[in-house]
């Protein structure tokens, strides 16, 4: 095990490219329920400003997050079963029961900053590419 076990588990999160709007995008794609529940936890400033961490769940649901162990605050864009960005909202550092407004089927966590530069709004439509394996 690293130094930083935290960040070592969100670099372990394997990769794979999103659509955003029809634009592509890397993204580490949380798989399993250690990834789900690791998120973002421990990470170093660099990584929240940089990585972006989808979710998806398949089945439509209204997941909890919280932002215990963060340190600056993240955006998510809560994601129907359309690929159509419900809601955006900003999760602050320590803050728990973020909730979708409606049932999703994934979710796009990353720094409130990216998701005004990639234009990612209510309507905005985020899909995982299929035709790519995730990569380590």
């Amino acid at each position: 095990m690293g130094l930083h076990p935290q960040r070592d588990s969100l670099e372990q999160m394997p990769q794979g490219q999103l659509l955003i709007d029809g634009q592509q995008a890397g993204a580490r794609i949380a798989k399993t329920p250690e990834h789900m529940a690791q998120g973002f936890q421990g990470a170093s400033s660099e990584q929240l400003a940089t990585e972006k961490i989808y979710f998806y769940w398949g089945d439509s649901s209204r997941p909890s997050f919280h932002m215990r162990n963060v340190s600056e605050p993240l955006a998510i864009a809560w994601i129907d079963a359309a690929n159509v960005v419900v809601a955006v909202d900003i999760m602050e550092p320590q803050e728990s029961g973020y909730k979708p407004p409606k049932p999703v089927v994934a979710a796009l966590e990353m720094a409130p900053e990216r998701t005004r530069s990639w234009g990612i709004r209510p309507g905005s439509v985020i899909e995982k590419e299929s035709n790519q394996r995730d990569q380590r």
